[in-house]
């Protein structure tokens, strides 16, 4: 089996960034795309400590949010979960190997970052020098918009937008569970999962948002962060920042109505309802 890219459907029919082991041992050779997108997932599953994990195939494969109508059963939820474990898996050159049937990786939490920063590079090899590229969710620019920067909504759960970055040749991915859910029995059931626990995510986070020049690995981290929540994401960021310098800042929107405004940002809130919280 030749190694496959990112851009050539890489992983499994039906959906380009799941794949699910049929064999013990099963591996699977990565193109470069894919590789350099898996090693950084790989990276970022062990700097979380599995709060984002790259083999929560699993799980996202039983829940299946888009089309389900209620949770799956408790026992079920407890067998997946057991073969979900970003320490499981073995990246050997540019081979992933999984040592047990039912092991997978799922990708799709970085499709459209993976997706946005190729746009971006494509673009400037033919010479663009200002654009916004919005992939819903995730929004990158090129250039300063003569010097002024671009202005990036934030979405607020409730409708509208709760604040605006300014930014320029950066982007900006939000993370948040009111786009894609389900409701049984009166709860919601969104499509961000907390890989450790088996269930969507449950933390005190509405949303995430992460900028940075690397749009891949702000969809990465934001996906993190609304897992881990604020008090964690803090205490992250500052050591995420350690090891990639392209993350620029973070602003997390908390459900007691805090907007925690991390690193260098031009951010300016717009809802009085919100307390700014500036976090050094």
């Amino acid at each position: 089996m030749e190694g496959v890219s990112l851009a050539e459907n890489l992983l499994g029919e039906g959906n380009p960034y799941l794949f699910l082991a049929r064999e013990d041992g099963e591996s699977l050779p990565l193109g470069a795309d894919a590789l350099k997108t898996v090693s950084l997932a790989l990276r970022i599953s062990e700097i979380t400590d599995g709060a984002f994990d790259v083999t929560v195939a699993p799980l996202s494969s039983l829940w299946n949010v888009k089309e389900a109508t209620e949770p799956p059963a408790s026992e079920e939820i407890v067998r997946a979960k057991d073969f979900v474990g970003y320490q499981q898996v073995i990246l050997d050159g540019n081979t992933i190997v999984f040592p047990r049937a039912g092991m997978g990786i799922d990708l799709g939490a970085v499709g459209k970052g993976f997706a946005a920063d190729a746009a971006c590079a494509k673009l400037r090899e033919t010479g663009v020098s200002e654009a916004v590229l919005n992939f819903g969710g995730n929004v990158s620019v090129l250039g300063n918009k003569n010097g002024v920067g671009y202005q990036i909504g934030i979405r607020n759960p409730d409708g509208g937008v709760f604040g605006k970055i300014t930014v320029s040749d950066l982007s900006v991915v939000t993370s948040g569970g009111y786009e894609r859910f389900f409701e049984y029995h009166g709860k919601k059931y969104h499509h961000i999962l907390d890989p450790r626990t088996g269930y969507p995510s449950e933390s005190d986070l509405l949303s995430a948002t992460v900028v940075s020049s690397d749009s891949m690995l702000a969809d990465m981290v934001s996906t993190a962060f609304f897992v881990c929540g604020s008090e964690r994401s803090c205490a992250l960021f500052t050591e995420l920042c350690k090891e990639y310098p392209s993350l620029t800042g973070a602003v997390l929107l908390t459900d007691s109505h805090e907007v925690l405004v991390l690193g260098n940002l031009d951010f300016s809130l717009l809802d009085s309802r919100y307390d700014r919280i500036n976090v050094s």
